[in-house]
């Protein structure tokens, strides 16, 4: 454990007014103002009310809103894999809605919980669009440095990226998209997000899960990312081989909690840091009072926010 670190106060917390953004939607009007999005007997997300009015009203074939009896409110249902991509599409021009602006090409696998069958298929960019449940795996590169101890590899992400372009985040992160295993979409970010060879990789361990709810402009997120850790030698620096990263820089913990707070630094990849920060120790109930709450915002139940039809 750090000496460095300064303790908190409920009252003054940085680290705890920090998790109350990237963990925002449990505690934000949001939840109760959107629509639970059903495929089939299935609730698959939320949409925001003026969001839903637009995809009802023009988009007839792929989105139904309609009265749920048992629950006194409206839900709003997609009705077909094949309606959504073709609306989708449309919307892409026929709509102002932000995020099918930053189209990836991409496909992610839906479904209620993780251990269940895919349901449907849906372009990666929209998935926030209807509040679908989005996995995800994150490397934390550690490399114990002679002078400034254990420190941790971060990225700027590059300027033309579609979200958060130009600011920093963890070693390597990337969503999981349909069809690829967990490990291997895993080093395969490694080696095209910081150039890191299979060969290093081959004592990568799993570290654990963070999941987080966060709710922006462009979006909500309730996301489930896998984390792993490795330990890099001091001779390697990353370097990228895919254009989605303009530049790495090792940091120490007492480094790497500073950027955190920093609105530089990716509000969603935040969790993950702190999460590597408790898991060293720089973390703790004596330097961080309100430790509890912030375990628990990078910790979020997302299943119990998606439960079948009644």
């Amino acid at each position: 454990m750090s000496s460095v670190v300064q303790k908190s106060t409920a009252a003054e917390s940085p680290l705890v007014l920090l998790c109350r953004k990237w963990n925002n939607f449990p505690s934000s009007v949001a939840q109760s103002r959107c629509l639970p999005v059903f495929f089939g007997e299935h609730h698959i997300g939320y949409v925001r009310p003026e969001h839903a009015k637009v995809m009802s009203e023009n988009y007839p074939k792929a989105f139904r809103e309609e009265p749920d009896s048992t629950r006194g409110s409206t839900t709003f249902s997609v009705l077909s894999e094949e309606s959504l991509a073709t609306a989708l599409e449309r919307m892409r021009t026929e709509t102002e809605i932000q995020a099918v602006k930053g189209w990836r090409n991409e496909l992610y696998a839906i479904r209620s919980q993780f251990h269940l069958p895919t349901l449907l298929l849906i372009e990666r960019s929209a998935a926030c669009l209807f509040g679908m449940r989005q996995y995800g795996t994150t490397l934390i590169g550690i490399v114990h440095h002679p002078q400034k101890g254990k420190c941790v590899w971060l990225q700027r992400r590059a300027k033309d990226k579609p979200t958060w372009p130009g600011q920093w985040d963890v070693t390597v992160s990337g969503g999981l998209s349909a069809f690829l295993d967990i490990r291997q979409r895993m080093i395969q970010e490694a080696e095209e997000e910081a150039g890191i060879p299979e060969v290093l990789l081959k004592d990568m361990k799993a570290a654990g899960i963070v999941s987080f709810f966060h709710d922006c402009p462009r979006g909500m997120y309730p996301s489930t990312e896998f984390m792993f850790e490795v330990e890099l030698p001091s001779s390697f620096t990353p370097k990228n081989m895919d254009g989605e990263v303009d530049e790495f820089r090792l940091v120490s913990l007492q480094e790497l909690y500073e950027a955190i707070l920093d609105p530089s630094f990716k509000i969603t990849a935040c969790p993950m840091a702190v999460d590597c920060l408790i898991r060293h120790g720089y973390l703790d109930i004596e330097t961080e009072p309100q430790l509890i709450e912030i375990l628990e915002s990078i910790h979020v139940p997302l299943d119990s926010f998606y439960r079948m039809k009644p």
